[in-house]
């Protein structure tokens, strides 16, 4: 077995016919499903200036982000090999493309900017210089004829929450950043002692996905934008696309994260508010008809 030659499969079908299909350039969807054995299906689509839709991912994209992930993994390589010990790791990338008169177009250049936390920040000076190293072994980066750069972003220091920041908001009113804590852990206690529905979640570990539960609800309701500062815009539907979400995954969600609102004893107005966003927000990313072996809906 010749183990320095990889390969890899996928399969595309093209779903925008629309029952014309290609009489005219805008008689035709771009919509497409890319798949491959074993994994969840990926909405494509073309980049919305030509036509596509904005709530599925597009080459261009699915190509930074390519550029992105071979970073980080071979970053992390690098650094356990240097003897340096990665905490967090998050990227902010964006790609450059130019488009030519005859309709073609190239990437010109891709820009990463890492934010890395380290165990000890004494390793700052090191860990940033680990990314040329990176860069030089990363296969994606190797197979691109554009130079990508590579720009680390100290991460900022933590701060404790001022209480006067967020007066007058939802979340200062229902008790601010520990109240969201246990609302998202209380729901993913529920999903944990839940066989069937913990099944739907492949992580080993929940304590992530409650966290970016507990964020997402802070920024939505007024708090922190933590959220959207390490992982970028919500795009909720665009981020469950990939999992099938029927009314049955989206009913047992919903009963477990009653049980979590109940459990913070809100006034009963307080707690109307945060229950009919919470009922109105499955309700909204139901994408699959009923079938017998959906998979669950994975909120943030």
């Amino acid at each position: 077995m010749d183990l320095s030659q990889h390969t890899y499969e996928i399969s595309l079908e093209w779903t925008g016919a629309r029952g014309t299909g290609t009489q005219d350039y805008r008689s035709y969807g771009r919509d497409h499903v890319v798949r491959a054995a074993g994994l969840p299906d990926l909405p494509g689509t073309a980049d919305p200036t030509f036509h596509g839709d904005k709530d599925r991912w597009n080459p261009e994209q699915l190509l930074l982000a390519a550029l992105s992930q071979c970073h980080m993994l071979s970053y992390l390589h690098i650094a356990v090999k240097r003897g340096v010990v990665v905490t967090g790791y998050t990227d902010e990338a964006a790609g450059t493309l130019r488009l030519n008169r005859d309709g073609s177009g190239e990437f010109t250049e891709a820009v990463l900017r890492p934010r890395v936390t380290l165990a000890d920040e004494a390793q700052r000076e090191l860990a940033d210089t680990l990314h040329a190293e990176a860069n030089r072994v990363c296969f994606i980066a190797r197979s691109v004829n554009f130079p990508v750069q590579h720009e680390p972003v100290a991460p900022e220091p933590e701060r404790s929450e001022d209480p006067d920041e967020y007066a007058g908001t939802f979340y200062a009113q229902i008790g601010g950043k520990e109240t969201f804590r246990r609302l998202a852990a209380k729901f993913y206690e529920g999903v944990a002692a839940d066989p069937e529905f913990r099944a739907m979640y492949p992580e080993e570990d929940l304590g992530p996905a409650a966290e970016r539960l507990q964020l997402f609800l802070e920024q939505y309701w007024g708090g922190p934008k933590t959220y959207s500062e390490t992982r970028g815009h919500p795009r909720l539907r665009m981020r469950h696309m990939p999992y099938k979400v029927n009314s049955a995954a989206r009913d047992k969600w919903l009963a477990h994260m009653r049980a979590a609102v109940e459990s913070l004893e809100l006034p009963p107005l307080q707690h109307e508010v945060l229950w009919d966003y919470l009922e109105r927000a499955a309700h909204s990313l139901v994408n699959t008809p009923d079938q017998p072996h959906s998979q669950g809906l994975r909120l943030l």
